[in-house]
C-alpha cells in the first residue's frame, strides 16, 4: 500500500484497491498513459490543496479580524503575518515580513494583513502558493 506520512499522527492513504489497480495497469501501460494518471492524480490533490488554503487563508482573516482593534494599538501601520490564528511576525516593510515568513513556513498558508484603521480590504499571501493579492 503507497503511503505518505504527514506527521506522526497523520498519513495519507491510497486505497488498496485502487493502489492494486494502478500497479497492475501500469505494468501493461505505455509511459503517455502512465503519466497521464500521474497528472491526473497530481492534479486532483493540487485541486483539493488550493481548497484547502483557501479555508485556512480565511480562518486567518477571521482572526485578524477579530484581533484588529488590539492590532491598531501595538501594529498600526505595520503588515503583520497570521498562522494558526495567531500573530506570529509584523514588519513596516511588506516584502521583507514576506520574505522572512516564506523562509520560516515555505509550504504553509499564512495571512499577510496591513493593519490599519479600517480591517477592510486586507492584503493576502498565500505562503507557499501562487496565489497572492496586493493592495
Amino acid at each position: 500500500m503507497q503511503t505518505i506520512v504527514m506527521q506522526q499522527t497523520q498519513k495519507i492513504q491510497l486505497d488498496p484497491e485502487l493502489m492494486a489497480t494502478l500497479e497492475e495497469l501500469q505494468e501493461s501501460l505505455d509511459d503517455n498513459l502512465t503519466d497521464r494518471v500521474n497528472d491526473a492524480i497530481n492534479d486532483a490533490v493540487t485541486a483539493l490543496l488550493e481548497e484547502f488554503n483557501d479555508q485556512k487563508l480565511d480562518q486567518e482573516q477571521a482572526a485578524f479580524e477579530a484581533m484588529h482593534a488590539q492590532l491598531v494599538r501595538t501594529h498600526l501601520g505595520q503588515f503583520v503575518a497570521i498562522h494558526q490564528r495567531k500573530l506570529i511576525d509584523a514588519d513596516v516593510n511588506q516584502r521583507s515580513l514576506y520574505i522572512r515568513v516564506h523562509r520560516n513556513h515555505p509550504h504553509t498558508v499564512i495571512g499577510i494583513f496591513p493593519v490599519r484603521e479600517s480591517s477592510r480590504m486586507p492584503v493576502h499571501h498565500h505562503i507557499g502558493s501562487r496565489k497572492t493579492n496586493s493592495v
